[in-house]
């Protein structure tokens, strides 16, 4: 069902079954909702078009107007202490934590950490599958891919990886390329065959790539400057005067009408339409922290934005409007 969400004030005031929108900004939080933290890593969505949100404090979902936690699979992490959320193309949900990784799939929960399998780390900056359903997890010593069942680790001693640091892992949506970022740099996969990419061989820097985005024209890197790749050439993306809100970049996404969202840690929302940018932040928004995290986009064109201890603001410039149903965008690969 489509509603509208009134906002009075910056508490939600009610929730009203509509076909109307009108509303800019919305703010769920620890206050107003049953949001368990309001640290957000990141959002994903499942087959039935439910938002997910990986927090601090464990995983939860929004549907039909209003968050739940799902306490069968919140209770039988190996820690509430999760880093990120996303599905297989199958409906597996994968699920980082401070503790390992899980995977949840026909109501059972399977988790690997150090001590059953040859994950380096326990602390999971990312995981997510490919088109293929193999699983790729990020460390910070090391990429792990789960095949099959089977995991191999890579590292920079064993793969061209530029570093052991592995931090994010894209799907492209319009070409084959499964793009790995890390510490120092970036490889691209195409089948068996990996290709690293670091200062000296493209504009990428000695900066860690927390986000990856793409439309159909080009893939985008966020580092501490926007770089895109295109037919195998590299290009920084242009700024203006006034300069990103900050450069240190956590989340990229192309909205429905092709503009480039940035959400980065300190400096709010920034937004490229191709030729000028547009600066949100706590100063000239509903927003009230610069500090920000993942965001994702979904059918309506909503906006859906992590922060630190804020939880979750949501933005449409032409009104706000929610549905169980979203968009298979780039938290979900």
């Amino acid at each position: 069902m489509k509603i509208v969400i009134i906002l009075l004030c910056i508490s939600i005031a009610a929730l009203l079954p509509s076909n109307s929108v009108s509303q800019e900004w919305l703010n769920f939080n620890l206050n107003n909702s049953k949001l368990p933290s309001n640290y957000i890593w990141n959002f994903s969505s499942d087959s039935l078009g439910r938002i997910w949100i990986a927090t601090s404090d464990g995983i939860c979902y929004f549907d039909n107007g209003k968050i739940e936690i799902p306490m069968h699979i919140h209770n039988a992490l190996p820690t509430n202490r999760t880093t990120c959320i996303n599905f297989t193309n199958s409906g597996k949900m994968l699920i980082g934590t401070y503790e390992g990784f899980c995977i949840y799939e026909n109501n059972n929960l399977s988790c690997y950490n150090t001590s059953n399998s040859i994950l380096p780390r326990n602390f999971v900056l990312w995981v997510s599958a490919d088109d293929d359903e193999n699983i790729w997890i990020c460390t910070q010593a090391g990429l792990v891919r789960m095949k099959n069942g089977e995991m191999n680790l890579y590292n920079s001693s064993n793969s061209p990886s530029p570093a052991d640091l592995f931090t994010y892992a894209y799907k492209n949506k319009f070409g084959q390329e499964l793009w790995i970022g890390t510490l120092r740099g970036a490889i691209k996969i195409i089948g068996e065959k990996w290709v690293s990419y670091n200062p000296n061989n493209s504009k990428l820097t000695n900066y860690p790539i927390w986000a990856i985005t793409s439309n159909d024209k080009e893939t985008v890197f966020g580092c501490n400057k926007l770089v895109k790749y295109k037919n195998d050439s590299w290009e920084e993306v242009p700024d203006d005067s006034l300069g990103l809100g900050n450069t240190n970049i956590r989340g990229l996404v192309y909205d429905l009408k092709g503009n480039l969202y940035v959400s980065s840690w300190g400096g709010g929302l920034s937004i490229y339409n191709g030729s000028f940018w547009k600066y949100l932040n706590t100063s000239n928004s509903r927003l009230i922290t610069n500090d920000l995290s993942r965001i994702f986009v979904d059918d309506f064109n909503n906006k859906w934005i992590g922060s630190n201890e804020h939880g979750v603001f949501i933005y449409n410039e032409d009104g706000i409007t929610l549905s169980s149903v979203v968009n298979d965008n780039e938290s979900r690969k």
